[in-house]
């Protein structure tokens, strides 16, 4: 074995930055630069298309702050699953989206048009509405509780694409 005290032996390395090979490259600061530079574009313009909803599809039944399709839906079976109660609900009529936690009673049922809405409570009060033995209610939500709702659903949106946003940047950092 080599004495403790000696040199470990020169680095058998490549001898020019052309011979470097896998994740790490010396780069001018000029190019470092660029690249920056390209990165915080390809992140801003993440943040534009996930602040405008560009995800959304053109047929997407999803209804966007339109007045006069969300019920407020009290009754419903703690532990109702919120896809089952989706589908339940548009037997009445189209539903886009339904809001609830498993652990509550209450929630809020979007459906895709004021009037599909306005036609769903018009035939539960012909035919009451009942999920899994309980008695469900919808009432439509008043211009102010509307309101807040949207607003309420517009944050809760900008936090999460704002996350979303904050996750793509590390990888983006790595990439060469």
């Amino acid at each position: 074995p080599p004495p403790a005290s000696a040199a470990p032996p020169p680095p058998s390395g490549p001898s020019s930055e052309a011979e470097v090979e896998g994740p790490l490259r010396c780069i001018s600061k000029a190019e470092y630069l660029a690249l920056k530079n390209e990165f915080k574009a390809l992140v801003e313009k993440q943040r534009a298309l996930l602040s405008t909803n560009a995800r959304v599809a053109p047929g997407d039944k999803a209804a966007k702050n339109v007045r006069g399709v969300v019920c407020k839906a009290a009754g419903i079976p703690v532990g109702t699953i919120r896809e089952e109660f989706k589908k339940f609900l548009c037997s009445y009529q189209p539903v886009a989206f339904v809001e609830y936690v498993k652990s509550h009673t209450e929630g809020f049922v979007r459906f895709t048009t004021p009037e599909a809405a306005a036609q769903a409570l018009k035939m539960i009060e012909q035919r009451p509405l009942v999920y899994k033995d309980s008695p469900v209610s919808l009432t439509m939500l008043t211009v102010p509780e509307e309101d807040a709702y949207w607003k309420r659903v517009k944050a809760t949106n900008r936090e999460h694409n704002e996350r979303r946003v904050l996750q793509l940047e590390p990888r983006a950092a790595s990439a060469p």
